[in-house]
């Protein structure tokens, strides 16, 4: 009986072959879709997975209580790793982590800049960081020991054995390599080329002294005990640190963060996680387009076996039998589309990785979870695409049937599930709209400062010690504009944040998180920002040492009418006050900002150069700089490209989407025109007598189209307020978003609406055509 189903089912799709290629693609294309954010949202959630402890892991965070907006950071200080350990017995161990980026790294005549790890002892007891040579029960016994990524080994060593060979780092200390471990896995908290122990850092940098309270930037990673209960230890710890440190009006209130949801939850809300959702949204919405349209092409052609089930019945068939057949059928469709879709995705795969900025791979670790939910999802679909001729049809009774009953290809149930399918495709049109429009808005934002044609390069502590000569070296040349020492990256990097509670006439004990960054007299200047009042600092002025030059949000922040000449901190005064500038990433405001004046904390030297010759530009600086430090490799970077790099996240998942909303309004108009043809079908000898009677091509064409148009124009109105809400809630992430306009929804609900019509016209247009003789004869 089986075969003969089979045989069937076959017979089915040879017969009605561009009725069975629409319905399978359909949903072979949804169920594409549906693998690729699968195997992105697995990515996304299988951060640091692979540790053996993982669920026992957490990194040590603070909430700043001192102000009425409560702020969530994660550093802490260095000395907070140890005490923890000491103090409660629920820590079995603890670590303080920091990870240095473009130290120089040396071994004989090869030097590169690389990103370093200073870790405790303990860090191999709570991460799980598998050994190719070495031990890491011995791996740091010695104090100068390294260890590095197997990476680093191949290439600084080629063939070469690199166990108990020497490096120098940042030409300052010899370490001794006593192990080897695996590549750290992109997906990882940790990230790193070579890792020593956290005491060096000071030495090399510093920064991080292992006794400090007061010193916050640093990681403190705590793995609990089984029987920890992680509600009660966050109410142990939260005053923690005020009880062992005073910190004045500052009031860190400890509690622990999972390390598995460190990459998915921003501290501060927001995060990959609100990612996570909109495409798992999207994934459910495309399935559940494809399905929709999948299960209206299988119940509308069902309509026309009528006669079938009749002579089946007569001839003995059960109803049992229909059911079975009817089911087998519509679930042999509904695999025979997965397989189609495990080939696309195959085959696309690479185009994914290259759009999404990962390398992810149908491996046994995605398949294994990925490929049972979408067997679940075939069975699932075929089994209620199935359920309307299995159940229902199988009922009628054979006399009824083969005296001419017949059943309507348009019920209300189809109605509704174009509308509903439609709506989804006009909200994920919407959603595409906005999410462009959001980011060509930050492109264009004015961030009042100029960051085009800024060359950054970090500095040593050979380049930091000979600025002053480097700088007038390099202004010498006539490409270049103007060269500055700063402390950051402007718009990109973190900033280093003081709680101020000391200025003249604060009387109501107020105190404001100010941001600092170090500069040097040609800030100003290399990055065109305006001064509000004063002056800046200048080299005619030797009390310059002690002034402080904030911007007007610190000055409205901090209450002050005439800031100029103004006492702050402790021997400090404002000398003037810059305008407003985003000297931060534009998910935030403008906050209150001090420039300071340090040479020895710059990290970096700006070159503001013409735009013209710049390959000339660049060679002149990788001169000058290597005769200044023969020993530091000459690394540069363009401002504004890392300032594109800074949203490359958020652009990718906007290309992400609008690909997605394609696929999903191209599902949609499939099965649009499956329907419409199956209804054009059913109504031909209806379109053959109203062309006897006269009717013109255009008066047919508006008939089979009119009343598609209503249920797309229904489901415009049901879209347009859930895709403002949805997007709506999306721009909270931004400090600086644009509006949502009207035109976003009109410009939606015509792409629709015009798809639609073109797709239905196409079916209508090959009936009015037709010969109204064929037509009368039909059937």
């Amino acid at each position: 009986m089986l075969k003969n189903y089979f045989k069937i089912a076959i017979r089915n799709l040879r017969t009605h072959k561009s009725y069975s290629l629409i319905n399978i693609l359909g949903l072979a294309l949804g169920l594409t879709v549906c693998i690729f954010i699968l195997l992105w949202v697995q990515d996304e959630l299988g951060y640091d997975r692979f540790h053996n402890n993982a669920d026992k892991i957490y990194r040590v965070v603070f909430a700043d209580e001192s102000y009425d907006n409560i702020r969530h950071y994660s550093v802490t200080p260095p000395a907070l790793a140890d005490a923890l350990e000491k103090d409660y017995p629920e820590v079995l161990y603890s670590v303080t982590y920091h990870s240095q980026k473009g130290m120089l790294i040396r071994y004989g005549d090869k030097k590169f800049r690389e990103r370093v790890g200073f870790a405790d002892v303990s860090v191999f007891d709570i991460f799980t960081l598998p050994f190719v040579a070495g031990d890491p029960k011995t791996a740091f016994m010695n104090p100068h020991s390294i260890v590095i990524t197997e990476k680093m080994a191949e290439k600084y060593f080629g063939e070469e054995d690199p166990i108990n060979k020497n490096i120098t780092l940042d030409n300052k200390a010899d370490f001794i390599i006593t192990g080897i471990i695996k590549n750290i896995p992109e997906n990882s908290y940790l990230q790193f080329s070579f890792l020593t122990q956290f005491e060096h850092l000071h030495a090399l940098t510093g920064q991080g002294h292992v006794e400090s309270w007061d010193s916050f930037g640093y990681n403190t990673i705590v793995l609990l005990t089984s029987q920890a209960n992680i509600v009660e230890f966050n109410q142990k710890i939260a005053d923690y640190a005020i009880k062992v440190h005073s910190y004045g009006n500052f009031k860190p209130r400890l509690y622990l963060q999972p390390l598995l949801d460190i990459h998915v939850y921003d501290l501060n809300g927001g995060g990959v996680i609100t990612y996570i959702y909109i495409f798992s949204f999207m994934a459910v919405f495309i399935l559940l387009i494809a399905c929709i349209n999948f299960m209206n092409l299988v119940t509308a052609r069902s309509a026309v076996r009528t006669k079938e089930i009749g002579l089946r019945k007569v001839i003995g068939a059960r109803r049992i039998n229909l059911i079975q057949q009817f089911l087998g059928e519509s679930i042999f469709l509904s695999f025979i589309s997965l397989f189609c879709g495990l080939i696309f995705v195959e085959r696309l795969l690479p185009v994914f990785n290259d759009l999404s900025g990962k390398n992810l791979s149908l491996d046994a670790v995605s398949t294994s979870v990925v490929i049972p939910v979408l067997i679940c999802i075939a069975l699932l679909t075929g089994i209620i695409a199935g359920s309307y001729p299995a159940f229902f049809l199988s009922s009628f009774k054979p006399v009824d049937v083969l005296k001419g009953s017949k059943i309507s290809g348009t019920s209300p149930f189809r109605k509704f599930l174009v509308v509903f399918q439609f709506s989804l495709s006009i909200i994920m049109i919407i959603s595409t709209l906005v999410i462009s429009n959001q980011l060509t808005y930050i492109k264009n934002q004015n961030l009042r400062f100029n960051k085009d044609h800024v060359v950054y390069f970090p500095l040593n502590q050979e380049l930091r010690s000979k600025i002053t000569s480097l700088k007038n070296k390099l202004e010498q040349h006539s490409q270049i504009r103007s060269v500055t020492a700063t402390s950051n990256k402007i718009g990109i990097s973190k900033f280093h944040s003081v709680d101020l509670y000391d200025w003249e006439g604060n009387n109501e004990d107020k105190s404001i998180l100010l941001g600092l960054i170090y500069t040097d007299y040609d800030f100003l200047k290399t990055f065109e920002i305006e001064m509000a009042s004063g002056r800046y600092y200048s080299r005619d002025f030797a009390t310059d040492s002690l002034g402080v030059v904030l911007n007007e949000s610190a000055i409205e922040e901090m209450g002050l009418k005439d800031p100029v000449g103004k006492k702050i901190f402790e021997n400090s005064h404002i000398i003037g006050v810059i305008k407003d500038f985003n000297f931060q990433s534009l998910h935030s405001n403008i906050g209150p900002l001090a420039l300071g004046m340090n040479l020895r904390l710059n990290r970096y030297l700006a070159v503001k150069i013409r735009p013209d010759n710049i390959g000339e530009t660049l060679k002149y600086l990788e001169s000058v700089v290597t005769n200044f430090a023969p020993e530091f490799p000459f690394e540069y970077h363009f401002l504004d490209q890392e300032f594109e790099k800074l949203y490359h996240s958020e652009k990718q998942l906007g290309k992400m989407f609008f690909y997605f909303s394609i696929l999903a309004v191209l599902i949609s108009a499939l099965g649009l025109l499956g329907l419409a043809s199956f209804m054009a079908g059913q109504r031909t000898k209806e379109i053959g007598i109203r062309k006897v009677l006269g009717a013109s091509v255009p008066g047919i064409l508006l008939l089979l189209s009119k009343e598609f148009t209503k249920w797309v124009l229904l489901a415009n109105i049901i879209a347009w307020p859930v895709g403002w809400f949805v997007m709506n809630h999306w721009l909270e992430n931004f400090a600086y978003r644009t509006t949502i306009n009207l035109w976003v929804f009109v410009l939606a609900g015509s792409i629709a609406l015009m798809i639609a019509l073109i797709t239905v016209s196409s079916q209508a247009i090959k009936a009015a055509l037709s010969n109204p003789i064929y037509a009368l004869r039909y059937e």
